[in-house]
């Protein structure tokens, strides 16, 4: 297991590195990203470890000098000042069920699985009309082959907190090929001190499939939204129009409303259809309910709310948010994860 692990660490220092050295080739402003998600961190004290229960990414954000082939013409316009980003990452996510210290099956609760992919995203933010535009694209593997076991049990006997023993039972590998489409608009404003955003996206793929619909509350000293993603987080502005703040101090509110028509880590499908699992004879009797789970078992209209403080300085910044969201799966419980993210302005 501590090859596994070691391997896993290896690959991510790899990636990141390439990363750096193609996003920074040529480009004048880039931004690194460190996220960690874990639903033991939690405003109310009140941590669990169960269904998702952590993501780790790594991201570097980079200014582009021009439209992306992949967009369309309309979101190009000297007049408006047009600023267009990249970004490459890599993401592992780990799901499980609420008892990590049951190795048997357990049907009616969340499944042990995880998925491992690379995150290669394109970004067109308008400064004057007050829209972006956002292209993603994941590539990666979900089941045994992303290391969810490996990575969580080092950690766990690394914090001496409960191995979890059900890992036997995960969903198996499949590829993940995913992409979104994200569109977001300023519906509101006043000054630099709020600003009330609305946004629609739409996932197409193996790993999911939905439309998620949401509004983002931002309240504070902020720069722009609108003024780039590099900004958001640092004092750098790309629109000589506009005036910056090197320091930020701004809550986040953000609703959202998902309607999900197949989720891989959720269940056991390929393009929203229930696979077969090969398993062995004397547990049939077991995993025959994961046999017959259909995307019917997954909720289709998932509530969630994301809040939380951004704070930055300089070329320097930290978020902490919080997501709470209603049951994924039917039968199981609502949930809670929080979000620590540092930012540096390379």
């Amino acid at each position: 297991m501590r090859h596994s692990v070691l391997n896993l660490l290896l690959l991510k220092v790899l990636m990141l590195a390439c990363v750096c050295l193609y996003a920074q080739k040529g480009q004048k402003a880039t931004l690194l990203r460190i996220y960690e998600d874990n639903d033991f961190l939690n405003i109310r004290g009140k941590g669990t470890d169960r269904a998702y229960s952590g993501g780790t990414r790594l991201d570097l954000f980079y200014r582009q000098n021009r439209k992306p082939f992949l967009f369309p013409a309309f979101l190009e316009s000297k007049k408006d000042s047009t600023i267009f980003f990249g970004q490459w990452g890599l993401m592992q996510t780990i799901f499980t069920p609420d008892n990590i210290s049951d190795a048997d099956f357990q049907p009616n609760d969340y499944f042990y699985s995880g998925a491992l992919f690379v995150i290669h995203s394109l970004y067109s933010f308008n400064p004057l009309r007050q829209y972006s535009f956002q292209l993603e694209l994941q590539l990666g593997i979900r089941g045994p082959a992303a290391f969810g076991k490996q990575a969580q049990t080092f950690m766990h006997r690394l914090i001496g907190y409960t191995i979890p023993m059900g890992w036997d039972n995960q969903l198996p590998n499949m590829p993940v090929i995913n992409a979104s489409l994200f569109f977001e608009k300023q519906i509101a404003s006043s000054s630099k001190y709020f600003e009330l955003i609305a946004g629609v996206k739409l996932h197409m793929g193996t790993l999911r499939n939905g439309i998620t619909v949401s509004h983002q509350f931002r309240w504070g000293l902020m720069n722009s939204y609108f003024s780039g993603y590099i900004s958001q987080f640092s004092g750098s502005l790309f629109n000589k129009n506009q005036k910056g703040n090197k320091i930020q101090a701004y809550v986040v509110v953000k609703p959202e409303l998902q309607f999900v028509f197949s989720n891989a880590l959720l269940e056991d499908c390929f393009f929203g259809k229930t696979t077969t699992r090969q398993v062995d004879s004397r547990r049939l009797d077991m995993l025959t309910g994961i046999n017959s789970h259909t995307p019917s078992d997954i909720r289709n209209m998932v509530y969630a709310i994301n809040y939380g403080v951004v704070l930055s300085s300089g070329k320097c910044a930290l978020s902490f948010v919080q997501n709470t969201s209603s049951e994924m799966r039917k039968g199981t419980y609502s949930h809670e994860v929080g979000n620590i993210s540092l930012y540096f302005h390379l």
